[in-house]
């Protein structure tokens, strides 16, 4: 993705729980990743190994992603506390290829020459440390307040996961999902119950609607929904508690049919009397 399309794009990118449609931006081949031999030793080869997002190839930065830089940071960290401080010169985690020429000097169990007679200080008059440039990260802008705060993106937080369930599931997915959704809330209290359903139903009623049933309220749960989208469309002031609660009523005896009669509520002008007497005259199953 281009860095003038991250402004404005209606996914927040930065978010760690959105995903970039490939639709939008198709997956880049950057490489094949070949594994050509068996570890000769396990605990050499495989325990002592210290992988980090911060080891970057030439031509790869670190994003603004919050979740990223926390890592840049704890996964050397966690490194230093599980293999030593000098976990880099371990042969699995050693680059052979290159020498270091740093100011990072001595520490416990050091065997690599220490960078030898080399002045552990910069700058200095006898071998000089000279960054390059090539290497150097980029710049980028910044502007607002640093503070902690909520994102303010205005991407919906049920749309993809409501998409993944629909597009992207086969019906046997679709059935692990809720099998095993259900089977996890079954042990919770109710009111937690109903308040997960609420969330799954707003990425898809369907889906919202068959843990409802699994976990034995559907018509609570269809109750709760018709409030929601009343409130959504705006109806509540309009129609008036009483004539609300009559269609929340009436809905939580039967099959859902909200999006119909939401739709024909909302393009009507009824009095409350024509729907009293639509509610009386409908037939719901």
């Amino acid at each position: 993705m281009p860095e003038k399309d991250a402004v404005n794009y209606k996914w927040n990118v930065l978010d760690i729980t959105k995903i970039w449609p490939h639709s939008d931006y198709p997956l880049q081949s950057v490489g094949t990743l070949t594994l050509n031999r068996n570890p000769a030793n396990y605990y050499q080869d495989i325990e002592q190994v210290a992988f980090s997002p911060g080891h970057f190839v030439p031509g790869i930065e670190a994003s603004a992603d919050k979740m990223l830089q926390g890592r840049l940071f704890s996964y050397p960290d966690t490194h230093r506390h599980r293999l030593g401080a000098l976990y880099e010169q371990i042969p699995v985690n050693c680059p052979f290829r290159t020498r270091v020429l740093n100011g990072m000097r001595d520490g416990p169990m050091r065997v690599d020459g220490n960078q030898g007679s080399r002045p552990n200080y910069n700058p200095n008059s006898f071998q000089p440390l000279v960054n390059n440039k090539v290497h150097a990260s980029s710049a980028y802008p910044v502007s607002g307040l640093a503070m902690r705060y909520i994102p303010n993106h205005p991407n919906c937080d049920f749309a993809q996961p409501g998409s993944l369930y629909r597009a992207v599931f086969d019906q046997q997915a679709r059935d692990n999902l809720v099998n095993n959704v259900s089977g996890a809330l079954k042990g919770a209290n109710r009111d937690i119950q109903e308040r997960q359903v609420k969330i799954f139903s707003k990425c898809d009623p369907d889906y919202g609607q068959r843990v409802a049933q699994s976990l034995g309220f559907p018509a609570t749960i269809r109750r709760e929904l018709l409030t929601n989208l009343l409130t959504m469309q705006g109806l509540n002031k309009r129609l008036g508690d009483f004539v609300r609660d009559a269609i929340i009523q009436k809905l939580g005896e039967v099959a859902a049919t909200e999006i119909e009669l939401l739709a024909a509520l909302k393009t009507s002008q009824m009095s409350m009397e024509d729907i009293n007497e639509m509610l009386d005259q409908t037939a719901f199953n």
